[in-house]
């Protein structure tokens, strides 16, 4: 994936620059999944990949999930793991000055779940100049995925939904013919921008998707709708930056 590939289509596949914070990331929560789930074994992809075995399901496995997610937020450091494995990605699309999400999402998405990820997109409720990186921990492909329409088909979908506002099924199954599912095997992340529509398809393969997405955008960049420091903590900044800052804190004082 270039550059030019990727202004054109809002997304792509990138591998990860260094893999052992990754298998760590990965190593963290597979250690949270098995307290939390009672999930056996020692490898987490093959765990992950047979989680619905262990048959939890409906309210059980959304409070569970739950739990799973608060435990990740609050242990792991999940933004910075993902920076680490991703730096010169993330560097190249969003400059030094950064803020990443404060929460870890994840998915858990069983096969023949009737319950996938809805078709969505994240802007203009969040910010054009966020970027999106969803993570596979385990292999995905065929509907194991995630599906995305990219930008020219994001186009295609509004222009239907702005003339038949009323008729929702139209689009959506404009928008499931349409979408590319995205095969991203363990070790790569798909960054997409955040206009793009995107959601799931019933996972029709016999193993479960285990993923996560986590958010970044630069300091500097508009916040969009929402309040940017209720969602976002700043991670990272250039010299220059708290240079700036500094004197910004300096100069006030006087």
């Amino acid at each position: 994936m270039n550059w030019e590939d990727f202004e054109k289509n809002g997304y792509g596949v990138f591998p990860a620059d260094d893999m052992a914070p990754l298998d760590e990331l990965r190593r963290q929560i597979f250690a949270k999944t098995r307290d939390i789930f009672g999930l056996e074994g020692e490898d987490p992809g093959a765990a992950f990949n047979s989680f619905h075995k262990l048959s939890i399901t409906g309210a059980k496995l959304n409070e569970l999930r739950v739990k799973l997610i608060r435990e990740v937020t609050n242990s792991v450091d999940s933004g910075t793991l993902i920076f680490n494995a991703f730096q010169n990605t993330i560097l190249t699309l969003l400059g030094p000055d950064l803020l990443v999400q404060k929460n870890t999402n994840m998915v858990i998405q069983q096969p023949n779940d009737p319950n996938p990820s809805e078709l969505h997109r994240d802007a203009p409720a969040n910010s054009p100049y966020e970027i999106v990186v969803w993570l596979p921990l385990v292999d995905c492909f065929g509907t194991k995925s995630m599906y995305i329409l990219n930008r020219q088909k994001t186009a295609q979908a509004l222009a239907k939904l702005d003339t038949a506002p009323e008729n929702w099924n139209d689009f959506h199954d404009y928008c499931l013919e349409t979408g590319d599912n995205v095969p991203a095997p363990y070790g790569t992340a798909l960054f997409f921008w955040t206009g793009l529509f995107h959601g799931s398809r019933m996972n029709a393969e016999k193993e479960t998707r285990f993923s996560l997405n986590m958010r970044y955008k630069s300091l500097f960049s508009p916040g969009g709708l929402k309040e940017p420091f209720e969602f976002f903590k700043i991670f990272r900044t250039s010299p220059l930056t708290r240079l700036g800052l500094e004197f910004q804190k300096s100069e006030t004082i006087r």
